[in-house]
């Protein structure tokens, strides 16, 4: 039998098996889909077994002429990713081996199967064919002649078809902006929060400082150290500077009022009495617009004639006027679904509308401004957690826009971006998200780093304190190891988002919340050896939550605060019998935690103040813990202990209840930690197996960046 002279839809290595076509990798069973950028250095590694792939050559198929990225930087977070899904370590490869300052070397032989076999799932027996039934088909002599050049030609094809599709989506035309040089324009790693404002010599920007203090900064707009901006205002949050350059727009917690502070130094002054989150000046200097929350309104700089605009159903957020003072555009934040999108409405308050209707979904746009001469707007879209800039031209005098078109990309994050006072540069913060968890050692009383080398959060640990489980920041891909860090696995995959972690007791399943984009919270329970996981309630409704019982037959989970359930409660289902049942007076209640002996959960009140309650299945009632304003509720491993998060006071602090007294002990301040903490929706905060407080600490990498801008 000769071997067809199909190209080959899959190609087998070690114990995986890629589809060349889907993108599907499996691996001794278990399927998954691979992301586009791991998948497309993969194939090109396939291509040239045994033989040197260059850098170059690697950056060129990922980030076609007119896209920009730090390419040595974005490649080798691609590779190691790439490793991560293979379980492959660039210590001890088995598949891709380094070659320093030059490229990537593919060692593990590569197997072709033929697309008439790979069609087929399965054999007549109903088992799938092995590699080596595979080529017993075919002479030996003929596979060793064919192999390679059927590999080569089928990964050439599909790499080239992609790439075209590539360049259509991401070249810029002659038609459109690109960027062309860019530069960091600071370096000292601080958090720091837009909107940015630059008067043509100055960037001013708000910066957050540990213990979530706001404090406002001015940076040199050709780069150079971040100095404070000193004032008198208590959280000041820089908004917009006037167009004279003598004002800021400032938003600060007396009220919470907007204020202007001369940026010569002088004290500020208050602008009227109303309440003001975010706000914007009118290009003529004289008006400014700001929002309260759902409104919208037009005020005076002096304070007088406020008049409102319009009511919207979300939240406001970032204002801009339009050079021609003719139309003004806002972020809109619908809080129930967490996603922001772009909306305008005249200057009288009219014609509202959404900008990019159905462009994106889930929307995710945010944050715009438009160029001086006002034929383009820029602003920032998230998809696949990972933002970036985009640009608008506009089209005659109704802001009619075309199609956006992407101006970054790579593991970077852009936020945040504004024109420079002469329109030639956009500026905008660019991040690197990164969160090392921290141990509070009681000894030294100080944190020191747990699990290195991993951006982790939501860890949690089986009863023995042999695994951990956890999920990456900021992708939320689920991942297994021993405490040692040994045995990693990698466990979910996709475009699957996973969040708080919990071993089943006998440390055979995990048990996570999942999300899908578009979709709402759902609770999955997966094999602590991979698979796919499945959804314990198929169906829309959404949860949050879950925690085992201690004897594994049951799982208490909670609604709120981030679901879109109108009942708020805490329920539990029965894993045997699947039988769905609400704990008793749980209304309003959510974030439950079962305690280690099973007698108790403990969950917090939704509604502020925020208050811990501990329910006793014994007697069937719900009793209130002290504290109020309080957090993430965590049993010790021991169960003497509720360790949570406390916001009620002056600084963030961290604190544990002892049950037997209800005595509250204070356990560290955020401020010590060396830095923020972080996390997918607030500050991450666990305990390890000996019952030490575990935090998840930002590192990020958080700069201004400045990039010439070239628009037609």
């Amino acid at each position: 039998m000769t071997l067809s002279h199909q190209p080959p839809r899959q190609v087998r290595f070690g114990e995986f098996e890629l589809d060349l076509q889907t993108a599907e990798l499996r691996n001794n069973g278990h399927k998954f889909i691979m992301q586009e950028q791991p998948f497309e250095v993969l194939v090109v590694l396939l291509e040239r077994p045994g033989q040197l792939v260059t850098r170059e050559e690697l950056t060129r198929r990922l980030w076609p002429s007119g896209t920009f990225v730090d390419f040595d930087l974005g490649l080798n977070k691609v590779v190691n990713r790439l490793r991560q899904t293979l379980n492959d370590s660039a210590d001890h490869p088995r598949f891709i081996e380094t070659l320093p300052r030059k490229g990537y070397r593919f060692i593990e032989p590569v197997t072709a199967v033929p697309a008439r076999l790979a069609d087929s799932e399965t054999r007549g027996d109903g088992q799938e064919p092995s590699p080596t039934q595979v080529l017993s088909e075919t002479p030996m002599t003929e596979v060793r002649q064919r192999r390679l050049s059927l590999v080569l030609f089928g990964a050439c094809l599909l790499i080239a078809v992609g790439l075209l599709g590539l360049q259509i989506r991401r070249r810029p035309s002659r038609n459109e902006s690109k960027l062309l040089n860019f530069s960091q324009l600071t370096s000292d790693s601080r958090a720091k929060r837009g909107p940015l404002v630059a008067d043509g010599s100055r960037i001013y920007a708000t910066q957050l400082l540990p213990g979530y203090r706001h404090a406002l900064v001015q940076i040199p707009e050709k780069g150079g150290e971040t100095i404070p901006f000193p004032t008198s205002l208590k959280e000041p949050r820089v908004q917009d500077i006037s167009p004279d350059g003598s004002d800021l727009l400032v938003v600060a917690d007396e009220g919470p009022g907007l204020w202007l502070v001369p940026t010569a130094g002088a004290s500020p002054r208050r602008v009227g009495t109303f309440v003001a989150y975010v706000a914007s000046w009118h290009p003529d200097g004289k008006q400014i617009v700001y929002g309260t929350g759902h409104e919208v309104w037009t005020v005076q700089k002096d304070g007088t004639l406020p008049r409102k605009l319009l009511s919207v159903g979300g939240y406001v957020l970032h204002l801009r006027v339009s050079p021609d003072g003719r139309t003004i555009r806002f972020t809109m934040l619908d809080e129930a679904h967490q996603s922001t999108s772009l909306w305008e409405v005249s200057a009288d308050g009219g014609s509202l509308r959404q900008l990019l209707s159905g462009w994106s979904e889930p929307a995710n746009e945010c944050c715009g401004s438009w160029t001086p001469d006002g034929r383009y707007f820029i602003f920032q879209s998230e998809r696949d957690g990972k933002k970036n800039i985009w640009t608008l031209r506009e089209r005659g005098s109704h802001s009619e826009s075309t199609t956006p078109v992407q101006l970054t990309a790579g593991p970077m994050n852009f936020s945040d971006p504004i024109l420079a006072k002469k329109g030639k540069q956009i500026l905008a913060i660019g991040t690197l998200p990164r969160a090392e968890v921290v141990r509070y050692d009681v000894r030294t009383r100080e944190f020191v780093p747990y699990l290195p080398g991993e951006s982790a959060e939501g860890l949690d640990f089986s009863r023995t304190g042999e695994w951990v489980t956890y999920t990456s920041y900021p992708a939320g891909t689920l991942w297994r190891c021993r405490t040692d860090g040994s045995e990693k696995r990698q466990l979910t995959f996709s475009s699957l988002r996973a969040f708080l972690p919990r071993w089943s007791p006998d440390a055979k399943q995990i048990v996570f919340m999942g999300m899908l984009p578009g979709k709402e919270w759902k609770i999955n329970v997966i094999s602590a050896e991979g698979g796919a996981p499945r959804e314990l309630f198929p169906g829309d409704q959404d949860e949050s939550d879950p925690t085992w019982s201690p004897d594994g037959n049951a799982i208490a989970f909670g609604r709120g605060p981030w679901t879109n359930n109108p009942e708020v409660d805490i329920r539990i289902v029965d894993l045997n019998t699947h039988h769905v049942s609400k704990v008793a007076g749980s209304e309003g209640l959510f974030s439950p935690r079962w305690s280690p002996d099973g007698r108790y959960i403990v969950a917090l009140r939704m509604k502020e103040p925020r208050t811990p309650l501990l329910f006793d299945f014994t007697t069937q009632k719900w009793k209130e813990l002290p504290g109020t304003n309080m957090g993430s509720p965590n049993w010790s491993m021991s169960g003497k202990y509720v360790y949570l998060q406390d916001w009620s006071t002056v600084n963030d602090r961290m604190v544990r209840i002892r049950l037997s007294d209800r005595k509250v002990e204070n356990i560290a301040a955020f401020e010590s930690i060396g830095g923020l903490g972080l996390g997918t929706i607030i500050a991450w905060t666990g305990v390890a197996p000996d019952d030490s407080p575990l935090l998840a600490r930002d590192v990020s990498a958080e700069e201004v960046y400045a990039f010439d801008l070239e628009v037609p």
